[in-house]
């Protein structure tokens, strides 16, 4: 099966790549252009076919999506960048999925895979875990109010045009992200500031809590996604919440640092978001496999090796 990946080269696009080529399929690597701080972004393209895709446009799309039997739609602008730039936010994150989806639709792709997000759930104030069929709140952010808008045209395209399609909703995805990937999630940024010897910073009292899931349970989750018959969506995550003063910890702790936190004003609301994973299990027979300690271990190992300086 050959799979277009629009958003390839970044944080989740290359492990899903590597883990298709794998398990035997064919992935296309579908990007802005040839290039990542990731590294495994440079092995991905040395063995498998770029093309560079403008998702604002629709010819640029539906050429970049010519022989696909199956898509995964994650290129997006995300919440780091959405406060200084909202237009081009919106744009391209709206555009974009519209011209994937009719993209997908005018060259028959059998299978539809898009990446929503838990920000869709807005901030939640119980224990209990969100289900898929838990109302959506009205949008707090341009990021939310993008990646909701996503889910009802995937469902929309599913409905006027039989388009088989599935939403992930990711939880808080974390592992190696190198400091030069402009959006980078809270671990990478705690990790990268503790591995320079500054304190790494929470903002608040550090009692939020998220469901963080790693990167590589993420796209095992897409891959088996891809080969599934589900449509509608899915939660994407551990079922555990984790506070932000205990993954600090948690990292402090697993890099042997004797730094402490240092409590900034501000931070996020006193959420706790964890998801309900009954849906994903039943439909894909997915579970996460990888603990909050060893998910830092290997996002840890990664980052020093990505340090360590290259033979001469």
């Amino acid at each position: 099966m050959k799979v277009a990946i629009c958003g390839a080269l970044g944080f989740v696009g290359t492990r899903v790549a590597r883990d298709l080529a794998a398990a035997g399929h064919e992935p296309l690597l579908l990007d802005v252009a040839p290039r990542s701080p990731h590294p495994l972004a440079e092995t991905l393209l040395r063995r498998h076919e770029f093309r560079r895709c403008d998702l604002t446009d629709p010819m640029s799309t539906r050429i970049a999506l010519a022989g696909a039997d199956a898509v995964f739609h994650a290129a997006a602008l995300g919440a780091k960048v959405e406060r200084d730039r909202p237009w081009e936010t919106a744009h391209l994150n709206l555009m974009g999925a519209v011209n994937v989806l009719e993209s997908a639709r005018r060259e028959q792709v059998s299978r539809f895979v898009f990446a929503s997000s838990a920000v869709v759930y807005g901030d939640r104030f119980g224990t209990t875990a969100v289900a898929e069929s838990d109302p959506r709140p009205p949008a707090t952010t341009i990021y939310a109010a993008t990646k909701a808008a996503g889910e009802d045209l995937v469902a929309a395209y599913g409905a006027q045009f039989g388009l088989s399609g599935l939403c992930l909703r990711f939880m808080n995805v974390y592992g190696f992200q190198p400091a030069t990937m402009v959006q980078r999630e809270l671990t990478a940024r705690v990790l990268e500031r503790v591995e320079a010897g500054e304190p790494p910073l929470i903002f608040g009292d550090g009692s939020a809590a998220f469901d963080f899931v790693h990167v590589d349970d993420v796209a095992r989750a897409v891959c088996s996604a891809l080969t599934a018959d589900a449509t509608g969506t899915l939660n994407v995550g551990t079922g555990s919440a984790t506070t932000v003063r205990d993954l600090v910890e948690l990292v402090l702790r697993e890099t042997g640092s004797g730094l402490a936190p240092e409590y900034r004003p501000g931070g996020a609301s006193p959420t706790t978001l964890r998801a309900d994973t009954a849906a994903a299990d039943a439909a894909l027979g997915f579970r996460a496999a990888i603990t909050l300690p060893e998910g830092i271990r290997q996002t840890i190992a990664e980052f020093r090796n990505a340090a360590e300086p290259c033979a001469a």
